[in-house]
């Protein structure tokens, strides 16, 4: 139901705040200049297109990856690094090939920019299959949602929030997508100025055997990136760190939705502190707060509920009308309850695990839409909503 941060795909703590770096400051570290310094000796190209079309793409890619983990990877390897070196091995295959063989067909240079970028960028709809962004102050208070089809993230801090995992028909249109958003204006209109090879380009995104297939070379890009960590040692420090300010909030969300992932059958239970809503599911916070301030030694309940809060996963404490079924007579009974909403575009469960939908009226039920504005708003509008909205 909930997604499981402990589970075979668990990469990253939540409760981890990373740093937003500009991803020109990475590439001033001399192990990245050594990279580039290396590539620009396969590419071999003028360096003013070097310049204008390479680099400026290596700044952008690392400034939309940030410290990001390869996805679905226990190892913890850098996206960032997994990539260049992909990118780089690929090209340093792929550069006498093309030449040998005047360009396939193509400008030779156009060529070996698709197929530098097709390696850097290939399954980059996946980046966020499994986790969604959040920007966040340095103690680990969430400020808003970061949506990757909008662009860069800004800011100082981010968290890393394990999501149920998207479709992969979704994953596959995310890869135009992204791509698109990372690529230099004019380095994707170089490619899509040759039809065909602008066909091929988008192709290899999700699959790059099928999309350079006509191509008499080894599409391998994992093959080719084996040898060039020998190269090329690229930093292993992140700078993150663990704030105490949140750190019992986070502890009391992982022990919230391992209870829930349990035992589901809690939920819309009389009494259970559970209620699946049209949008959300409602959560009688206090309840639960208590029951695991009771579990662990020390823990003040307020400080909890307090730190809880602070991390945006649910809406402000309203009050809510639950209708009940009143057994075989078909009647109803009316429950008030004081619940937060955690809705369903937190992507924190799958909604068809949480049983039938109850219905409820409060003052504080909003829109889609206004549940949208509140996360790419931030925390404040968030809780405005909560407050001041009325049906």
């Amino acid at each position: 139901m909930f997604k499981d941060v402990e589970g075979s795909h668990s990469e990253y703590s939540e409760a981890t705040v990373y740093r937003i770096h500009q991803g020109s400051q990475v590439f001033l570290k001399p192990q990245y200049q050594e990279y580039i310094e290396h590539l620009r000796k396969v590419v071999n190209i003028k360096e003013e297109i070097f310049e204008g079309l390479y680099i400026r793409l290596l700044h952008r890619y690392a400034q939309y990856v940030q410290s990001l983990s390869v996805p679905r990877d226990n190892l913890g390897g850098l996206l960032l690094d997994r990539s260049l070196r992909r990118a780089f091995g690929f090209a340093r295959y792929c550069a006498p090939k093309v030449i040998a063989n005047n360009g396939y067909g193509f400008d030779a240079d156009r060529l070996m920019y698709a197929l530098f970028t097709c390696a850097l960028l290939n399954g980059v709809g996946r980046v966020f299959q499994d986790r969604r962004i959040v920007t966040c102050e340095e103690n680990g208070e969430y400020i808003k949602t970061y949506f990757p089809t909008t662009g860069f993230i800004s800011g100082e801090y981010y968290k890393v929030r394990a999501i149920k995992s998207q479709d992969e028909e979704y994953v596959a249109l995310m890869n135009g997508v992204y791509a698109h958003n990372i690529m230099l204006p004019s380095g994707y209109a170089w490619i899509s100025e040759d039809q065909k090879l602008f066909g091929w380009w988008i192709a290899s995104l999700t699959d790059i055997q099928k999309g350079f297939s006509e191509l008499e070379i080894d599409l391998d890009i994992e093959k080719h990136a084996k040898g060039v960590g020998e190269d090329l040692n690229f930093e292993k420090d992140v700078r993150k760190h663990e704030p105490v300010e949140t750190l019992e909030g986070e502890a009391f969300l992982a022990w919230l939705k391992e209870r829930i992932a349990k035992d589901s059958s809690l939920i819309n239970k009389d009494g259970s502190g559970l209620t699946h809503v049209d949008g959300a599911l409602l959560v009688e916070l206090d309840q639960f707060v208590q029951a695991y301030a009771n579990e662990k030694s020390g823990v003040s309940a307020k400080s909890v509920k307090s730190q809880f809060m602070m991390l945006g996963i649910a809406g402000a404490a309203a009050s809510y009308t639950v209708a009940r079924s009143a057994g075989f007579l078909g009647g109803v009974t009316k429950q008030q309850i004081e619940a937060c909403a955690i809705e369903y575009e937190k992507g924190l469960f799958e909604s068809s695990q949480l049983g039938p939908v109850m219905q409820v009226a409060s003052n504080a039920q909003v829109s889609s839409g206004e549940r949208f504005f509140s996360r790419i708003g931030g925390l404040a509008q968030q809780f405005m909503l909560g407050h001041t909205t009325k049906k």
